[in-house]
């Protein structure tokens, strides 16, 4: 009767082929700087900075829903498909870009 050995630390087993069992270390997920959400870097904002820019993209939003007939349709629909990408842009954190 055999024993069943483990893998070695290089990635074959005991015949020379590769072993489909070795497990490889994972290192912990660290993050690369203390700045938060609220925080300012070189390039975001600060949170009174987030807040202006949101007003300020929502602004044409509401243009668009004023003037819905003929031209704000299109607006809105266009508009509709890049204003969550401007906040998740503008909310981010310093960290993640």
């Amino acid at each position: 009767m055999s024993a069943v050995l483990p893998p070695e630390p290089t990635g074959r087993d005991r015949t020379g082929a590769r072993s489909r069992t070795t497990v490889l270390p994972v290192s912990p997920r660290r993050r690369t700087s203390q700045l938060g959400r609220w925080d300012a870097s070189d390039i975001t904002f600060a949170l009174r900075g987030r807040i202006i820019a949101t007003a300020l993209c929502t602004l044409p939003m509401l243009w668009f829903l004023y003037f819905l007939v003929p031209f704000g349709f299109v607006g809105i629909v266009t508009y509709g498909t890049v204003y969550p990408r401007m906040l998740r842009d503008i909310w981010t954190r310093a960290d993640r870009l």
